[in-house]
């Protein structure tokens, strides 16, 4: 027996019968699942959305008015239930997008600042080197020259090339450790120096 336009029905759900409510949830809650899902298109969410509805008819049903059938009524019920979710989910989802853009920006800024910060120790560092080593350290590093054209330009040997690098390269290392510089960011932060 359907419970449309049962005036009878009514009465008895608005005073609070559980046999009445019974009858709804198993004459509708199949249907509404399936109509809830077209509108998802997630299950879970769909029965979430139809249970939530029924709660809340439940809760509410002392004032229940209704307009056209209990039938229209429930569907109309999942309906803006589903949009209610939906415009939060949006609201949600685009104050998240807000948060991230805005810690990425931070961490952007962040990183900006600790690599300006290490070029400018490294520089530091560099300027603390022998003026021949600090050159022959720059020409290879920074304007990445080979071994062989230093040697060719400077008028001395391969040898001390390789030489006067290593001694650069261990002098900066010493000094970078008493001022708790990471090393590991040295060579990367090599790249960005600029003369």
């Amino acid at each position: 027996m359907s419970f449309q336009n049962d005036n009878t029905f009514l009465e008895a759900f608005k005073s609070g019968h559980k046999k009445a409510f019974s009858k709804v949830y198993e004459d509708y809650y199949a249907s509404l699942c399936r109509y809830a899902f077209s509108l998802t298109r997630d299950l879970s969410q769909a029965e979430d959305i139809v249970q939530d509805t029924f709660i809340n008819i439940w809760k509410n049903h002392e004032n229940l008015e209704l307009k056209d059938s209990f039938k229209s009524y429930l569907y109309r019920s999942v309906y803006n239930l589903f949009i209610d979710r939906y415009r939060t989910h949006k609201r949600r989802m685009a104050m998240l997008e807000d948060l991230r853009l805005s810690v990425a920006i931070e961490v952007e800024s962040e990183r900006y600042i600790y690599d300006e910060k290490h070029i400018n120790t490294l520089k530091q560092l560099i300027e603390t080197l022998p003026e021949k080593r600090k050159e022959i350290f720059l020409l290879n590093k920074i304007q990445g020259y080979k071994y062989k054209e230093i040697a060719e330009q400077l008028n001395i040997s391969e040898r001390t090339v390789e030489s006067q690098l290593r001694k650069a390269l261990i002098s900066i290392r010493q000094k970078a450790s008493k001022i708790t510089f990471n090393i590991s960011i040295l060579f990367s932060v090599i790249i960005g120096l600029v003369k």
